[in-house]
């Protein structure tokens, strides 16, 4: 189980080491202040309609949110995180104008998810490259907090692995924010009993990556089948 400190390692680890690489250079920077008041984390999670679990309550002890961006080279995206202030996630005059950068209508996406998972909220808008910001969500109302990861395509919200809050922070640390590693949560996705990511892509939460590795992956601007292969 997560807790605030090891939530902190992992984030000044992934820290640490883009700083000391060579080739990177972070662009934006920023954590939200904690909080640490347990009725303060309880009215967040109730907005949400979401249990107030160890690992949120963790989370929100380390930052309300949190957001970074680094390049290898001039406009490449190496890496973005953009988790937003969950106090505002359930106020959608806050989150219109990130939405507004995404390909299809916040109308669509909302129709969609709930049709296909239920109601939903946004925890994350972060750039994917240079044109395109997609985001990650929350479905609420269910006893445990199950995050997805939404492309362009409006449709793949129906079929998308699901990941505990947990293992997504995992993983964007352990990526250094790529979002190729979340892209690969829905790449070859089928249709099966399980929509638990975990289930479906063991080897997405086995494996570690040098931040080397990720930038020669996306220097090499991949196909899905090669970044499905790196990550799984």
């Amino acid at each position: 189980m997560l807790t605030t400190d090891s939530i902190r390692k992992a984030y000044e680890d992934m820290l640490a080491e883009l700083q000391a690489h060579d080739e990177v250079t972070i662009t934006k920077h920023a954590l939200g202040a904690p909080i640490t008041s347990e009725a303060e984390q309880r009215e967040i999670a109730e907005a949400l309609r979401l249990p107030l679990t160890p690992t949120l309550q963790a989370y929100l002890a380390f930052a309300n949110g949190l957001s970074l961006e680094w390049q290898y080279e001039e406009g490449c995206n190496g890496g973005s995180i953009g988790l937003i202030d969950l106090r505002t996630a359930a106020n959608p005059e806050t989150w219109l104008a990130p939405m507004d950068a995404l390909e299809f209508p916040i109308e669509s996406y909302g129709i969609e998810a709930e049709e296909a998972l239920g109601a939903v909220y946004p925890i994350e808008f972060f750039q994917y490259d240079e044109d395109n910001v997609e985001l990650a969500g929350v479905i609420t109302g269910r006893d445990t907090i199950d995050v997805f990861v939404s492309e362009d395509e409006v449709a793949c919200l129906e079929d998308t692995a699901l990941l505990s809050f947990g293992d997504y922070l995992d993983l964007l640390f352990r990526s250094y924010g790529a979002p190729m590693a979340r892209a690969a949560l829905q790449m070859g996705y089928s249709n099966t009993e399980s929509k638990r990511a975990r289930d479906l892509y063991p080897g997405l939460f086995e494996k570690t990556y040098s931040l080397s590795e990720l930038i020669e992956l996306s220097r090499s601007e991949p196909n899905n089948e090669e970044i499905a292969a790196f990550f799984r």
